[in-house]
């Protein structure tokens, strides 16, 4: 009875996650307090009651550098009266100890029915609702953007990721070959039209890992190594690109994927352009200026980075990446997070679960430079954090084929509830 009712709430709130992304529209801005805000936040602090006793579990166990970040980080912005900053800390680190502590196990076709179900919601949405202004098909794309790019919800990134989150759901399907021909059609077709270069970058990283990692698995150190000496060579090729893409940049293959189209830039034009290095840069200045390394809590990013801003200049709010915004909001506790990250890690490593170590390039880059994305209320929180920290078993099809092999092991092993 339990089991039934966490899963229809998990269900009702991945449903409910995707239907407030189709409606609101990728350059609107959601009002604190507002009836939208609430119907988008309200759902990440209510639905987790029901796994309260798995939370607090989960918060003297896996999760304990989650409980550290939070009291540290939310002490000290609580004694500076930044009562904001304590209740964003108090939604991430809420959600991600209910993702520690979720039992319930969707299988990948569910996951194939509700991509399904969101673009034909997001067809409808087109048409009725007409705040998308990017097609789901070729040239049906406003001509203000790349008319090619494709999304069924209003904000391509949301697409190029849940399509990501697809083919790998797709790869860990027990389903039928043409379930799996579709579904795997279906999501190449968005996640190559949506034009998100980060998901696009994550799948290549993640599909040769997953098949390399998949045959080594017996080898902990090849499963944790790898993917560390990854994070860190991506970031710093992606700090240092500039300084090499400002040579390449009439190539028209070169100009078109990495700079937009545009050329005659120079240097500090390509690192506007890339944009991410230079939010990185200014959070890491925040972080070492503010008082005792613990952080500016919140803070206007532009006003502080930007005192003088250029005509036309694009405005970032710093959101776009999560890590760096954690460390200049919170300070050095927000190194737990990255603790409790790499913990996953080396325990899945150590497993032989290849499926966390094959993401985990992926998600580090997309929470780098989609952090606005990763927000504790999306359905794409949850779904990716889920994969860091249960891996294979996030999917109902492994669970099942861990469990036929114990009771052939051992006939008396009874089968888990979690569906």
């Amino acid at each position: 009875m339990m089991a039934d009712l966490k899963r229809n709430f998990y269900v009702g709130f991945i449903a409910l996650s995707i239907m407030m992304s189709m409606l609101v529209g990728q350059d609107a801005s959601v009002r604190p307090y507002s009836p939208v805000y609430f119907a988008i936040v309200l759902p990440a602090l209510v639905v987790p009651l029901l796994w309260w006793r798995g939370i607090a579990a989960a918060a003297m166990g896996i999760g304990w550098p989650l409980v550290v970040l939070a009291l540290l980080a939310g002490g000290w912005q609580l004694a500076m009266g930044d009562y904001r900053a304590v209740i964003q800390l108090f939604l991430f680190v809420w959600v991600l100890l209910w993702v520690c502590a979720l039992d319930v196990r969707l299988s990948t076709r569910a996951y194939m029915v509700l991509f399904a179900g969101s673009i034909v919601a997001g067809c409808v949405g087109y048409f009725v609702l007409h705040n998308n202004p990017w097609g789901f098909l070729p040239r049906m794309t406003s001509s203000d953007f790349t008319i090619w790019r494709l999304s069924f919800f209003p904000s391509v990134v949301l697409t190029g990721l849940f399509s990501l989150f697809l083919l790998i759901a797709v790869a860990e399907s027990r389903e039928s070959f043409r379930l799996r021909l579709v579904s795997n059609m279906a999501g190449f077709y968005f996640l190559i039209f949506s034009f998100v270069r980060t998901a696009m970058l994550a799948g290549a990283i993640y599909a040769p890992l997953a098949v390399w990692f998949s045959r080594v698995r017996e080898n902990w150190r090849i499963l944790f190594f790898v993917p560390v000496i990854l994070v860190l060579l991506i970031h710093g090729s992606i700090l240092v690109a500039p300084h090499f893409l400002v040579l390449f940049q009439d190539n028209e293959i070169v100009s078109r994927l990495l700079l937009r189209g545009k050329t005659g830039l120079d240097v500090k034009d390509v690192y506007d352009q890339i944009s991410r290095p230079w939010i990185w840069q200014k959070h890491f200045e925040f972080f070492l200026s503010s008082p005792y390394l613990m952080g500016l809590g919140n803070f206007d990013f532009f006003s502080l980075a930007v005192p003088v801003p250029e005509p036309n200049q694009p405005v970032l709010s710093g959101s776009e990446a999560l890590v760096t915004r954690l460390l200049a909001t919170y300070g050095w506790p927000a190194f737990f997070l990255i603790y409790f990250m790499v913990a996953r890690l080396y325990q899945h490593a150590r497993a032989g679960d290849y499926l966390v170590c094959a993401i985990f390039p992926g998600v580090v880059i997309l929470a780098m430079n989609y952090g606005s994305v990763l927000h504790p209320s999306s359905f794409l929180f949850v779904l990716y954090f889920q994969l860091l920290i249960h891996g294979r078993k996030t999917f109902a099809d492994n669970v099942r084929e861990d469990m036929t092999s114990a009771r052939a092991a051992d006939p008396h092993i009874r089968e888990s509830n979690s569906a």
